[in-house]
This record gives C-alpha cells, sequence and structure tokens, in this order.
C-alpha cells in the first residue's frame, strides 16, 4: 500500500490542558440543537412500537458513545494509527460485507446493522476509516506524490469500498468515497495534469455510467433539473423540501409548528431532511452561515490555525481538509 512504518514519540501522558475544551463546546451547543430539533421532528410520531428506541433519544445516546470515542482517541496517540493503516483497511471491507450479509434494508437498500437497538450504518464509519487510510497511504508516497502511480494506487484503495457501497445499493454514499478521494488527492499535492486527465475520460465515460444505473437512481440525478416533471414519483422528496424550505418564510413558523413536518410530508425528517425542519420552523436566520471579516477571524478559523500549528506530521496534515469532502 505504499504505507511507511515509521517510529514515532509517544507522550507518556495526556496534557489535558491542551485540550481544545473551546472546540468541545461547539460540539456540545451543536449537539443541544440537534436534539432539540430531533424532538421537533418527531413531535407528532406517536409512541414509538416496542423495542424501538425514539429518535431524539438514540441522538442522545449516540452523543455519548460519541463522546467516549472523543475521550479514548484524545488519550492516546494517533500517529499510530498510520502504522496500522491496512488493518483498518481490512476492517472498513469487513464491516461493508457484514452490513450486505445482515444490514436491514431501509427504502430497498441495506443501510444499516441493528445492535441493541441502535443502527449502525457501517458505510459511514467507512468514510471516517478510509480517510486515515488513504491519508497514511499518500503520506507514504513522499517524493512520489505528483506521479500517476499515487493516483491509481489511491483509486484502487478506493475501488472496493465504493463497489461494496454500490452493491448495497447506496449511489450517494458511493459517490461521497468518491469525493474524498479527490479531495485528499488534490489537497496531498497529487499531479493536477493527471487528475484533470482522468477527470476527462471519467467525464466521456459519463454515458456509460449512466445507462448502468437503475431508473430510480437516474431518476435521483436528474431531478434537480426540473422537479415538476415527477412531483409525485422520483421528485416526490426533492418538491417537498423546497414546499417546506420556502413556506417557512424570514422568522420561521416555529419549533413543533412546520406544516410540512408536523403533517407527515417529509421522509426521514429527523435524519436525512432535518436542513428543511430548521428552514422551515427557524427560518433563514438560524441556516449554515460562515462570515468573515478583514479585522477578525470566525471561531471555525481560529480552530482551523490552532490544528494547523498542532498537526505537522504529513498524515495528519492530508486527512485533516478531507472531512469537509462529505
Amino acid at each position: 500500500m505504499g504505507v511507511a512504518v515509521t517510529t514515532f514519540e509517544v507522550t507518556p501522558t495526556v496534557r489535558w490542558r491542551d485540550f481544545d475544551w473551546q472546540l468541545t463546546l461547539y460540539v456540545v451547543l451543536l449537539l443541544g440543537f440537534g436534539v432539540i430539533l430531533g424532538v421537533s421532528a418527531a413531535w407528532n410520531d406517536g409512541p414509538s412500537p416496542p423495542g424501538v428506541i425514539p429518535q431524539p433519544v438514540r441522538t442522545v445516546i449516540w452523543s455519548g458513545i460519541g463522546f467516549a470515542v472523543l475521550a479514548v482517541a484524545a488519550s492516546v496517540d494517533y500517529h499510530w494509527l498510520r502504522t496500522f493503516a491496512i488493518p483498518i483497511y481490512l476492517v472498513t471491507l469487513g464491516l461493508l460485507v457484514l452490513n450486505l450479509l445482515a444490514g436491514n434494508e431501509v427504502f430497498g437498500a441495506q443501510l444499516s446493522v441493528t445492535i441493541g437497538g441502535l443502527d449502525f450504518q457501517f458505510s459511514e464509519i467507512g468514510k471516517v476509516l478510509m480517510v486515515i487510510v488513504l491519508a497514511a497511504f499518500l503520506a507514504g508516497r513522499g517524493q512520489d506524490i505528483g506521479r500517476l502511480s499515487t493516483i491509481i494506487g489511491a483509486g484502487l484503495l478506493t475501488v472496493l469500498p465504493t463497489v461494496l457501497v454500490l452493491r448495497q445499493p447506496d449511489l450517494g454514499t458511493a459517490l461521497v468515497f468518491v469525493a474524498i478521494l479527490g479531495g485528499m488527492l488534490f489537497i496531498s499535492g497529487a499531479s493536477i495534469g493527471w487528475m484533470a486527465l482522468l477527470g476527462g475520460v471519467a467525464v466521456a465515460l459519463t454515458p456509460i455510467a449512466l445507462g448502468a444505473l437503475a431508473d430510480y437512481q437516474l431518476s435521483r440525478l436528474t431531478c434537480f433539473l426540473d422537479p415538476a416533471a415527477d412531483p409525485q414519483g422520483a421528485c416526490y422528496q426533492l418538491v417537498q423540501a423546497l414546499n417546506a424550505v420556502g413556506s417557512g418564510g424570514w422568522l420561521g413558523q416555529g419549533l413543533t409548528a412546520g406544516h410540512a413536518n408536523q403533517l407527515g410530508f417529509l421522509p426521514v425528517q429527523t435524519t436525512d431532511f432535518i436542513f428543511t425542519i430548521v428552514a422551515e420552523e427557524l427560518g433563514p436566520s438560524l441556516r449554515w452561515r460562515r462570515r468573515r471579516s478583514p479585522g477578525r477571524r470566525g471561531a471555525s478559523s481560529q480552530v482551523d490555525q490552532r490544528c494547523d500549528e498542532r498537526d505537522t506530521d504529513e498524515a495528519s496534515q492530508r486527512s485533516a481538509p478531507s472531512c469537509p469532502c462529505w
């Protein structure tokens, strides 16, 4: 895989005074905001069936699991992840295969595995693990980062997970794997010329790829061009989302008062369409915006700067910027 085994200096004790508590506070605030929106989205769902954990409760449980993982990750030397890149890659493939064998079918796709009442979507875990694998591979290329073999090698590593996700089938997540690959190659300094050439070949092969898609997948990709073409069929989700965003107006309709949300017009409103709940019930004032001014750096910029100062090894510098790719 081109992964260099490197000896790292391990810090004997965790220096919690260096822990980024400001970033943690932002995470807590976002989680609290998400729980509130989850309650609003599920306001009229009624009692959950026996054995099914309500969505807001699941959000709180996942938050606890996430903070436990955060504590563990912050307590160990993450540089060793580069040494275990090959086992991590094999674990990624194993999880995706397990998802195909024992996954629950949701909307015609095997998307998750239920363990203890919680749904584990292994393709989402695979995104994080593939960032680690690709970062280790690209960091190990060294002076050969600009060669065509670097792009081919990284592409071959990404092919198997992408194919396994397509077998679920989950086209959207498979495209995210491709986006992660492209973003990490670009950040790592891979040859722009070779990337452009291969991108041109991919564009030329697009008609063949589109022909291999199922009709519903093709419709999903083209509905944004004319949502009114099939408002009750393939374009239903897009039409309802647009209606919800538009009906919120400037001030929103208020928590638990969104018509499209509370009347059940939005599919999977507690997860995939949660942004429409923000737009419909709270209005544009709380939609995601990022503003910069010449004299002041935003909070996210400050966090970026601190991360740049701390993460001086190649694998970290390649993995951190890849997160926005999905």
